[in-house]
């Protein structure tokens, strides 16, 4: 067999070489595209899946309740309330009917901070956290008719006692105002219950509506088809057309 020629050993060189250049080439290529790839990433991945609208709401002196509706498309968990600026308490806003709002869940935010007194007429903003890091802010104005300080009647609901299979709730509710008041119907989440009783003591156990003197206490029971752990809101609705809001959770 022949000794390989001078030529055939260039042309192997040769062929090292440009193998060499296309390898160092298409690694230079990679480098250069891969931050233009990874530019792209954040914006995909900071892009909300969740989604709050706001969409009423109501007012008194001490709270202003938020009614939410969940449009995104993923569940949320409601973590912290701000108002103006400022985080509250844990203690100082309450999420009905519970934390969790699945895809089209609509409830409520009861929020009663301790160092504001909600003025007619003032706009204020709420600002609505979520476990997932998201952050919503809405501004509401307070209305004049929402207002219980404008109100020719007070009633408080003082606190609650279940029975304990909970087949009903009695709630004392109290005339605080200066004038006789007249307790006209309940709600349980916004719809009738399957039974309430105005006054307790009376023993009659129906719907008729009663009248309560100034700094008189009464006891109403409700009864329904209640659940342990779920959170119930009670309204106590009056013949002056004011409605009287009470949250509490099933034992």
């Amino acid at each position: 067999m022949g000794k390989p020629t001078a030529a055939s050993a260039r042309s192997k060189w040769l062929i090292l070489v440009v193998v060499v250049i296309a390898a160092a080439l298409g690694f230079a290529i990679v480098s250069w595209a891969s931050p233009l790839f990874n530019r792209e990433q954040p914006n995909a991945s900071s892009e909300k899946v969740e989604k709050i609208y706001f969409y009423s709401s109501q007012w008194s002196e001490a709270s202003g309740d938020l009614y939410i509706a969940n449009t995104g498309a993923d569940e949320l968990i409601v973590s912290r309330v701000l108002v103006n600026g400022t985080l509250l308490d844990s203690t100082e806003w309450e999420s009905f009917p519970s934390m969790l709002f699945k895809l089209g869940d609509q409830g409520a935010l009861q929020i009663t901070p301790s160092s504001i007194t909600f003025k007619e007429g003032t706009a204020y903003q709420f600002t609505i956290q979520t476990v997932s890091g998201n952050s919503f802010s809405y501004t509401a104005i307070a209305e004049s008719l929402d207002f219980t300080f404008m109100q020719t009647e007070e009633l408080k609901i003082l606190s609650h006692s279940w029975e304990s299979s909970r087949v009903y709730i009695d709630l004392t509710v109290k005339n605080t105002g200066s004038a006789t008041l007249t307790l006209d119907s309940v709600q349980v989440n916004s719809a009738a219950p399957t039974a309430y009783d105005l006054d307790t003591s009376t023993g009659a156990n129906d719907t008729s509506a009663i009248s309560v003197a100034a700094g008189v206490s009464k006891t109403v029971r409700i009864w329904a088809s209640y659940t342990s752990g779920v959170k119930y809101e009670f309204a106590i609705l009056t013949a002056g057309g004011n409605k009287y809001n009470y949250v509490t959770t099933a034992p």
